[in-house]
């Protein structure tokens, strides 16, 4: 998110009038695809009202502007915002002032994982036999999202596979809780901050069981301090559903992932007011 080039410009003098501020958003991720929607809003704060008087204060953003990353639309999605206006510019007090204007935007989001796995339901077996892969731990790169799935250790306990997924928030904004995004900006709790629910999770189409996750009610909690939690990591466990038979081969499969939670980034600009002499 960005403020576009001389909007609003760097100097302002009172009695202006219906100026716009026009900001540019894009979404850099994956997520969401055409048939999903994406949720979020802008805010403007930091001001003195008195001074710059400035509607509306809030507008959402398109989900029909806002798509994710894909194949097809390799750039992403691009909302240029023009809803803002300085209506009225005066200064009471004093020849200048210098003003900020903080933009905030709060969004909903989502990271999407595909990971290769492969299935060895013995792999400490003494027996000899072909395999076509070795069980092993994966090591994975951005998903096209500000938190991410960086690797995944597995483990075969008795008839049954455990997966410890690794998470970390690699954005530069703050992570929130799926509730979060209903206190976002300005009612933001403790407990809102560095959460992130495992939606979604199955091993070649069968359901896995997450603790912590899983559910919106046992989220992971990703490490950090109240601004952020950048470069801080969080840890699921993973595990299949139903008995694996140590007999069967080893095989390929796919380990799918979808992580849901909210996010708060910011962008800012400085005017400064000049009073014109009466």
């Amino acid at each position: 998110m960005r403020f576009l080039s001389g909007s609003p410009p760097s100097q302002i003098y009172t009695g202006t009038d219906n100026l716009p501020i026009m900001l540019e958003v894009i979404n850099k991720g994956a997520y969401p695809s055409i048939s999903e929607q994406f949720t979020g809003d802008i805010y403007l704060s930091g001001f003195d009202s008195q001074i710059l008087q400035i509607s509306p204060v809030k507008t959402a953003l398109s989900s029909q502007d806002l798509y994710g990353r894909s194949e097809t639309y390799q750039q992403g999605g691009i909302q240029r915002i023009s809803d803002f206006k300085i209506n009225t510019v005066s200064l009471s007090g004093g020849e200048k002032s210098k003003q900020t204007i903080l933009a905030t935007v709060c969004y909903q989001y989502a990271t999407l994982v595909e990971a290769p796995i492969c299935v060895d339901p013995d792999p400490y077996g003494i027996t000899i036999k072909d395999k076509v892969c070795q069980a092993k731990d994966v090591t994975l790169t951005s998903q096209g999202a500000p938190v991410v799935v960086t690797k995944i250790e597995q483990d075969m306990l008795k008839d049954r596979l455990q997966f410890t997924i690794h998470v970390k928030n690699m954005g530069s904004g703050r992570l929130l809780s799926t509730e979060g995004f209903n206190n976002c900006p300005d009612k933001i709790r403790y407990e809102d901050l560095n959460k992130v629910v495992i939606s979604e999770a199955s091993l070649g189409g069968r359901p896995l069981t997450c603790s912590p996750g899983g559910s919106i009610t046992k989220p992971i909690y990703i490490m950090g301090d109240a601004k952020n939690a950048k470069n801080s990591e969080g840890v699921a466990v993973c595990t299949t559903t139903g008995s694996i038979d140590k007999d069967d081969s080893a095989y390929q499969s796919t380990l799918t992932l979808k992580l849901i939670y909210a996010y708060q980034d910011s962008a800012q600009t400085s005017i400064e007011v000049i009073k014109i002499p009466e």
